[in-house]
């Protein structure tokens, strides 16, 4: 059985490593640009480094076959105080269908605010918005102790003034709990946003994505240490690293750093965050995060759920 899963790991790494040869060879301008950034306020203060840890309703946008350890009903919201008015809130629920699989619905929205728009000689000629939209479903399954598998479609919308255009993508990920020198470590690996194209105008490729990373429960579960990696296709690696220190089962202290993100400097990459849970019939989360712009200040974002 042990060599049966690394002979499928390997299949499964062998099929990204190709994967990424054709797409990345064709790399270009994407459309749907918005697939890319961050959601929560858990992963944020984490540094981003969520793919290889995954394990609440919101790995529908992380690393899907996370899903198989989410063994309870979960509905989780969270709304982003990005910049420039530009505002972003995702909603995420999933719902147990067995042992070690779970289904799950993810949905976000972008709103730009309104922006001028000028002409040539930089007269205001009125205003605009942009407004993007995607509704993801997945199911996560383990199929075996270590290794769980998951996958999902979504379906996406951008618009730009009076210009709309749809598309649909899908995510394929894995996730291995590994022993690395006598330490249980998770490892996920996600391959985003594999489609076709899509406008509004001139048609352009999803914006393919893969998310790499890694997670470890050490000092009796009390803290999380997580690494991870987003390679797209169209910019450079940026990468981070994080920790969560469980106080008690209410109280949860975050912290991460992200790296190879060249417009932050100093303590700038730095993420904080802290998450609470009120435990009556259900469990009552809420969680908060901030963390440095660069030129455009600092990010807070939001997250409240219920577990049922």
């Amino acid at each position: 059985m042990k060599y049966r899963i690394m002979k499928l790991l390997v299949s499964l790494s062998l099929g990204i490593f190709f994967l990424c040869g054709s797409v990345y060879a064709e790399a270009g301008t994407s459309a749907a640009e918005f697939l890319k950034i961050p959601v929560g306020a858990r992963a944020a203060a984490l540094g981003n480094a969520f793919s290889g840890l995954s394990n609440d309703s919101s790995a529908i946008f992380w690393n899907v076959s996370g899903l198989s350890s989410v063994s309870w009903k979960e509905v989780s919201a969270s709304y982003n105080s990005l910049y420039d008015n530009i505002s972003l809130g995702n909603l995420s629920c999933s719902i147990p269908l067995g042992k070690k699989i779970s289904a799950g619905i993810g949905v976000v929205y972008l709103n730009s605010g309104t922006i001028d728009k000028r002409g040539e000689t930089k007269e205001k000629l009125g205003t605009y918005s942009v407004q993007d939209a995607a509704v993801s479903i997945g199911i996560g399954a383990g199929i075996t102790k270590k290794l769980s598998l998951g996958g999902t479609v979504k379906f996406v919308q951008e618009k730009i003034d009076t210009e709309s255009g749809t598309g649909f993508a899908a995510d394929a990920a894995f996730m291995y709990l590994a022993h690395i020198m006598d330490m249980p470590v998770n490892l996920g690996v996600s391959v985003m946003n594999i489609g076709g194209t899509m406008g509004p105008g001139e048609e352009s490729d999803m914006p393919f994505l893969i998310r790499a990373g890694a997670s470890s429960k050490i000092f009796n579960e009390k803290i999380i240490l997580c690494a991870a990696a987003d390679i797209p296709k169209d910019a450079d690696t940026t990468a981070g690293v994080g920790a969560e220190y469980y106080f008690s089962d209410i109280f949860t202290l975050r912290c991460g750093y992200r790296l190879f993100l060249e417009d932050l400097s100093g303590l700038e990459p730095v993420t904080l965050g802290f998450g609470i849970i009120y435990t009556e019939s259900n469990d009552y989360m809420l969680d908060y995060s901030f963390a440095g712009a660069g030129d455009f200040g600092l990010v807070h974002r939001i997250s409240i759920g219920i577990r049922m």
